[in-house]
C-alpha cells in the first residue's frame, strides 16, 4: 500500500449528510474509524436535525481531530447539503456515506487505490453492497463499470454505492442540481451521476465494499416518497435524452414493488433520399 501511505496528506474525506439519525449515525462513524486506510478525513453536515444528532456526534469530536461537524441552522435538503461539502472539502477524492450505511473495513483503501491508479477521466468508482434487509440477513447487489460511450446503458441501471468521487470532477460539472419542484430534496445520486457520465468514466470494484440498510423506512427514498422518485426520475431521463441528440424514446413502467424502470427505443431516422417512406 506504498502508494497511499506515502502521503502525508489525507487524499480522501468521507462526506456523512444527516438529519435526525442520532440512533443510527454511530455505526456509520465507527465504519470509518475501523477503516485498515487511516490517513483520512470525516466531515459530517447535519441538516438541521432537531433530534440528539450533536450529542450523539461529540465524543467522536473529541476524540478524533480527524471529523468535522456542521450544524446548519435549517433543514435545506441533500441536494444543497452535498454543494455545501463541495465548497469544503479540500481532498483529491470524497465518498458519500450516508447515515444509516456502513463502510466494510477496506473500502476506503481498496477504492482509493483504485482511484490512484486508474485513469484522470474516471470521475466515479464503486463497488458490489449488501442491502440488509434485518438484522441478519442481506442480499447482495453486484455491479458493473460504465463508460461515458455507455451513457445511455447507465440511464437504465439503477444507483451505484459507495460513491467515491473524483473531486474536480464534481467541481467542474457544477456539483448538485437544485432546480426542480423539490429543491434538490431526492435522487442526488442520479442527478450527478448522469451529470457526470456525460463527460466521465465510471470504475466498479469487484468486491462487496459497501452496506445499504434497508432495515429501517427513515429515509428519503421510502415509500411515502416513491411517486416523487418516478416522477423525477420521468424528468431527468427525458432531459438527457434530448441533451443527448434525442436519439431514443423512453418507455417507462413499474416493477412490482412500484419503483420506475425504463426501456430505450432507438428513433427511426428517415432516409434523406426518401423522407416520407409508406
Amino acid at each position: 500500500m506504498n502508494i497511499l501511505s506515502s502521503a502525508s496528506d489525507p487524499l480522501v474525506t468521507v462526506v456523512i449528510m444527516t438529519y435526525n439519525r442520532a440512533h443510527l449515525i454511530k455505526k456509520a462513524i465507527n465504519s470509518v474509524l475501523n477503516q485498515t486506510l487511516k490517513n483520512w478525513k470525516v466531515l459530517i453536515i447535519d441538516d438541521g436535525s432537531t433530534d440528539d444528532t450533536m450529542k450523539t456526534v461529540e465524543p467522536f469530536l473529541k476524540k478524533d481531530n480527524r471529523i468535522d461537524y456542521y450544524r446548519l441552522a435549517k433543514n435545506l435538503g441533500i441536494c444543497r447539503v452535498l454543494n455545501i461539502a463541495l465548497k469544503i472539502v479540500d481532498t483529491k477524492y470524497m465518498v458519500q456515506l450516508d447515515s444509516d450505511d456502513w463502510l466494510e473495513n477496506n473500502a476506503l483503501e481498496t477504492l482509493l487505490l483504485t482511484m490512484e491508479n486508474a485513469d484522470e477521466n474516471v470521475a466515479l468508482a464503486y463497488s458490489n453492497h449488501k442491502k440488509w434487509k434485518s438484522q441478519d440477513h442481506f442480499k447482495l447487489v453486484k455491479q458493473r463499470s460504465f463508460s461515458k460511450e455507455q451513457k445511455y446503458e447507465f440511464l437504465c441501471h439503477s444507483t451505484v454505492y459507495p460513491r467515491f468521487y473524483r473531486t474536480d470532477c464534481l467541481r467542474k460539472v457544477g456539483g448538485w442540481e437544485i432546480d426542480d419542484q423539490y429543491d434538490g430534496r431526492y435522487m442526488e445520486d442520479r442527478r450527478i451521476q448522469f451529470k457526470l457520465i456525460e463527460q466521465y468514466d465510471f470504475l466498479w470494484v469487484n468486491e462487496y465494499l459497501y452496506n445499504l440498510n434497508r432495515i429501517t423506512d427513515e429515509r428519503q427514498s421510502s415509500y411515502k416518497n416513491q411517486h416523487k422518485y418516478v416522477e423525477l426520475k420521468k424528468e431527468f431521463i427525458q432531459h438527457y435524452l434530448k441533451k443527448w441528440g434525442d436519439e431514443y424514446t423512453p418507455k417507462f413502467y413499474l416493477n412490482e414493488k412500484g419503483w420506475l424502470r425504463t426501456e430505450l427505443i432507438p428513433k427511426i431516422k428517415q432516409n434523406d433520399d426518401n423522407p416520407h417512406p409508406l
